[in-house]
């Protein structure tokens, strides 16, 4: 054989050979995609928000001249903030203070056999330190939350015959809160 046929079979191999293995790698079947692992969520840690939304009491006191009810309700809005610790794979503890600005009023008239009365209340704020526990599941956060709460009103109480006169108070006043939920 001359070195030029040499060459061009060497030449025509390697072009064979080449072919061949990008044919053998066209012709492979895809393998199937990985799995994807489980999302993992972790709700341990410090967090904070807002919060927007409604207000709605009852409220009963009874005072020398008589006893009244009345139903503040209005517009809620504010922020908390927290610490959660997950103690076990599923369960949880944590700690949260909130304050929240409001808009609720209510009104409620009465009369005595002499004069006639008006009692108003008015919320300014109210405030929560809470603790709660939880159960962890996949995305999900079920607990139960207790603590104590605070809150401040403007009450007034309005005499509504020829007599006159108003007085008001504003007390903040202590409490406690008890609840649930789902994040």
């Amino acid at each position: 054989m001359s070195a030029k046929r040499v060459a061009t079979t060497i030449a025509g191999m390697t072009v064979a050979v080449a072919f061949a293995i990008s044919a053998d790698a066209a012709d492979l079947r895809s393998r199937p995609p990985a799995m994807m692992p489980e999302p993992v969520y972790d709700w341990s840690g410090f967090y904070v928000g807002g919060n927007f939304g409604g207000a709605f009491n009852r409220e009963d006191a009874a005072t020398p001249i008589g006893t009244f009810s009345s139903d503040p309700s209005g517009v809620l809005g504010g922020f908390q903030a927290g610490y959660n610790f997950i103690f076990s794979p599923n369960w949880l503890l944590g700690f949260e203070g909130e304050f929240d600005l409001t808009s609720a009023q209510g009104t409620n008239n009465f009369s005595t056999p002499v004069t006639a009365f008006s009692v108003s209340s008015d919320h300014n704020w109210y405030g929560l330190v809470t603790g709660r526990v939880g159960y962890v599941t996949g995305p999900w956060l079920f607990y139960a939350k207790g603590g104590a709460a605070w809150m401040n009103a403007d009450y007034r109480l309005a005499v509504n015959s020829g007599l006159g006169g108003a007085a008001t108070v504003s007390p903040d006043r202590t409490g406690w809160a008890i609840g649930g939920g789902a994040e």
